[in-house]
This record gives structure tokens, sequence and C-alpha cells, in this order.
């Protein structure tokens, strides 16, 4: 296995009824494939095709190129097995992967040689649950499933952390929302909880909220003003109100692009509207999923590729095709990121961390490790190591 070194580390430890393309090597799956979208613009861009749920029998991969790293597995290893899949090549992908076991034990994956995740004295939680949109802070838990769990934020300058004084909210009001200044937004079934680091405050509004123009922004009765959490000052209005029940909230890794979910009672469906930081609408509101309670949210800054966590489990969306992925083979999906560029999505099964590939949503590498949370982190982290 190859070790981390005090400098790789430091450099390193600092962004969902079936779809798809055929899943490689034996992995099985299903669905069909799309031509990427044009990237986001702070302009309006054209919707994504409807969703689709077309059926493939899976393919086999292509023998390996002149060039590639060689993988060798398991006979024994049952068709459709992830850990079948190719390592990925050292330098492909960019970044640090910050992974949790059953007990959110933190440990690295440096993309630049990848192995299995290794530990690291973090000092905080491993079960990541967002970043501030400069990257700064980033917010961690000490539980898989996340809701009424502490919460601990950490800064990646520093590396010192400090754990909010109030626990995760409720289950389905979305993620929190973690600010550059360091405040934490949850919500509770009274509404939103926003925490800076002297005091709580208990703004008025809906339990949608972001972190936007430096500080903490709060979804209004009327689902389309956003208010700040400090001043109570309007901070930005969205241009097509947010329509549904359980409204919903979450930035792109930078906040680039503002996803807005609300559950559909006639259709029984939960539906997506994609906005940019303007509140200008980038993708008119289209159906995701039968899901009522959105729990967890990871979207790439092009507004392509999204992660979400809801009543269903976690599914992986190519939203300008309408095509998903709930699960790699027999092995369900626990948790999933977003790569920096938005290419690729990092999907933690029981048995490895797998590769898809955001335009066919097809696996493409795994790295066998038993990690049950992921984060896919694009820079460093400050001084991960002991």
């Amino acid at each position: 296995m190859a070790r981390l070194t005090p400098a790789v580390i430091a450099g390193a430890a600092v962004l969902l009824v079936v779809g798809g393309a055929a899943l490689a090597s034996g992995v099985v799956g299903g669905g069909e494939g799309g031509t990427p979208a044009a990237p986001v613009t702070d302009v309006a861009i054209a919707a994504g095709t409807p969703p689709t749920s077309t059926a493939q029998p899976a393919t086999s991969v292509a023998p390996a190129t002149s060039g590639a790293p060689t993988t060798t597995f398991d006979a024994a290893l049952p068709v459709g097995d992830p850990r079948r899949l190719p390592p990925p090549q050292p330098g492909e992908l960019t970044g640090v992967l910050l992974t949790g076991d059953a007990l959110c034990i933190p440990s690295l994956v440096d993309l630049a040689t990848p192995a299995p995740p290794e530990r690291v004295a973090l000092h905080a939680p491993g079960c990541a649950l967002g970043q501030s949109p400069s990257g700064r802070y980033l917010l961690t838990t000490t539980n898989t499933d996340p809701e009424g769990q502490p919460l601990v934020v950490i800064d990646t300058r520093t590396r010192a952390n400090r754990t909010a004084r109030r626990p995760n909210g409720g289950i389905g009001t979305g993620p929190p929302a973690i600010s550059d200044t360091g405040s934490v937004a949850t919500c509770v079934f009274t509404g939103p909880v926003v925490e800076t680091p002297q005091r709580t405050r208990r703004p008025e509004g809906v339990c949608g909220r972001i972190a936007t123009h430096g500080g903490i922004a709060i979804l209004q009765d009327d689902r389309r003003t956003l208010r700040s959490a400090l001043t109570g000052r309007t901070v930005l209005r969205l241009a097509q109100p947010l329509r549904g029940e359980l409204p919903v909230l979450a930035t792109s890794r930078t906040g680039r692009v503002i996803a807005g979910l609300a559950f559909d009672v006639r259709t029984a469906f939960t539906y997506l509207t994609l906005y940019d930081r303007g509140g200008r609408v980038v993708r008119p509101r289209q159906k995701l999923t039968n899901a009522v309670r959105v729990r967890e949210v990871v979207l790439a800054d092009d507004g392509r590729a999204l992660a979400l966590r809801s009543d269903v489990g976690w599914e992986l969306f190519n939203l300008a095709t309408g095509n998903r992925l709930r699960q790699i083979g027999p092995a369900p999906i626990v948790s999933a990121a977003v790569a920096p560029d938005g290419s690729r999505f990092v999907a933690a099964t029981p048995v490895a961390l797998v590769f898809v590939d955001v335009p066919t949503l097809s696996p493409k590498q795994a790295i066998p490790a038993e990690a049950r949370s992921v984060w896919w982190l694009p820079g460093p982290l400050g001084q991960a190591a002991s």
C-alpha cells in the first residue's frame, strides 16, 4: 500500500428508477447515456431532455491500452463486483478523497497516487457534509446518518476545529450550509437555526438555506426571496418561486449554481429547478426522483452532475440527459461526491470507491475500500497528519 508522506498530506487533505450506460467489466447497471450539455453560465441555458428509464444489458470493458495500469482481481469475486474494475491511473484524476468508515474515522486517498484509504490524524470526524464556497471551512459529522448528530467545523487553513452548539437538523430538511465566516445553518421542525462562532440565531423563514454573499441566506414564505440570517435584508430573489412541499436549497461547490428541490404532492415526485447565483433559471423545473424528503445534495459547478440522498437512498443524476444510477452491480451506493471539474462521481459502496463517468453514468475505475462516507476535496486542507 502506498503511504501518504507528510508533504503529500499537507497538500492533499483540502464538493439519484435506474439509468446510466452499460457498466464496465461485468458491473451490472442500466440506462442510456447522453452528450454532455454546455457548461452553465450566468445566464439561462437549455433544459435537459426528459428523464428516461430505458435499460440495456451490460457490456464488457475493452482491453487495456498500452501504458495503462494493469490490475488483477480474485476470480472468485462475483460478476458485478466493483472490485473487478481497474484502479485509476496515477494523475488521471485530481484532488483528494476524504473518507469515513462506519465510525467516521477519517482517511485520505491522494488521487495523484491512488491507493486504498489511509487513516490520518485529522482530530475531527471524517464523514463530511459540506464545504464553504471559498473552500476554507469544511463541515463534518460523527455519524454516517447525520441528522441529529453533532457537527464539526474545520478551518482548512489552520486545521483548527470547533463543535457546533446544536446538532444537525431534522430528517428531510436538506443539507446544512456553511458560510465563509464559519457560520452553520441547519433546520428543525420550528424553522431555520443559524449558529455563528459567537451566538445562535433563529431567523424568519422556511428550511431552505444556502451560503451566499459571504453569509447565510434563508428562503422566505414566498418561496423566492432569500434574506440574510444576520441582517434580515434581501440578498437574492429567485426568478421563479420554488413550487412544492418541503423546500430544500443547496449550492454547487463554489456557489455558482443553486439547486431548488421540493415535493409535488399531486405527482408524488420531487422536482428540481436550477438557478444561477443571481437567481436566474438555468435549468427549468424537472421531475427528479420519487422521494419525499431530500437529505443531502452534492452538485457540480457546471450544473450537470448531481448526487442526492433521500428516502430512497443515494442516486446519481446526469441532469442534461435525465438519467440516473441507484446502485453499482449488486452493491448499493452509501455515499457520493462529485469531482471538482464535474467529470466524475465517486460512489462509496460497501467494498469499493467507484469512479462513475458523468456523461454516461458508467463506472470506470474502483479502489477497494470499506468507506461509508466520501467527499472529494479540490485542494489542501492544511496539515492533516499528526
